[in-house]
């Protein structure tokens, strides 16, 4: 779903904009201390938050902790923040990324519960993965957000 909202900044505070983080909390952590980034600041982390790099749950978990301190922090999304789309619209394709792409954050997902992508060749589908590994109730979810 596409929010949009119109901004009115404050034109004594700073304005940080980032993009393609892609799962280097390390690194973003440095970004924002090289700019002395506190909470006074506007932060705008313009899409791929995640993927790709070796950490993309502590990278989103680190970036709602920003949220949560500052009502001055937005985050747009990119493709890479919502790759778990395809797995809740049942896009079989996103096995074999995942399979192909060591760094996602899927298979941090699966590796937080034990398995490994290898897991995946045994399920039918990814209905029955979501099922099986994560506890949830598959039935009926078609064209989540």
């Amino acid at each position: 779903m596409i929010e949009i909202r119109e901004l009115k900044l404050e034109k004594d505070r700073r304005v940080i904009i980032t993009s393609d983080v892609h799962a280097n909390l390390l690194l973003f952590q440095q970004l924002l201390k090289k700019v002395n980034y506190t909470t006074d600041d506007y932060l705008f982390i313009n899409g791929d938050l995640c993927e790709k790099g070796p950490d993309s749950l502590s990278t989103v978990a680190f970036a709602r902790k920003l949220c949560e301190e500052s009502d001055r922090v937005f985050i747009t999304k990119g493709n890479c923040d919502v790759v778990h789309n395809y797995v809740f619209n049942n896009v079989e394709g996103i096995k074999n990324y995942m399979t192909k792409r060591k760094h996602s954050v899927l298979n941090e997902m699966l590796e937080r519960h034990g398995k490994r992508w290898r897991i995946l060749r045994h399920f039918k589908n990814l209905g029955s993965i979501i099922e099986s590994i994560f506890k949830i109730n598959w039935s009926g979810w078609t064209n989540c957000q």
